[in-house]
């Protein structure tokens, strides 16, 4: 199981519970991001309203790259291209 917490600002509680984290704060802005999502705003050239948020779960290794080039600086072109050139996702990486 793949499973990576990025957190922006501190949290009052991380529990695992049911194979899953439960995350405990008042006004807690987090997204659970996987590799469906993770493509579907790619593709819509919308990476930087998926990543507005306090607190990222990433929950594969596909969206974890992703998100890894767009802290680089890379653009959405520039990602598509590198995830084509190296296969990534479900088949690939």
């Amino acid at each position: 199981m793949f499973f990576k917490l990025l957190t922006l600002k501190r949290f009052n509680h991380l529990i695992w519970k049911n194979n899953c984290f439960i995350i405990f704060q008042m006004g807690f802005h987090r997204k659970i991001i996987n590799e469906e999502t993770t493509k579907s705003y790619l593709n819509s050239d919308e990476l930087n309203v998926l990543y507005s948020a306090e607190s990222l779960i990433f929950m594969d290794n596909f969206s974890s790259k992703i998100y890894e080039l767009y802290k680089e600086g890379k653009d959405n072109q520039e990602i598509k291209k590198i995830v084509y050139e190296n296969n990534y996702g479900t088949q690939g990486h």
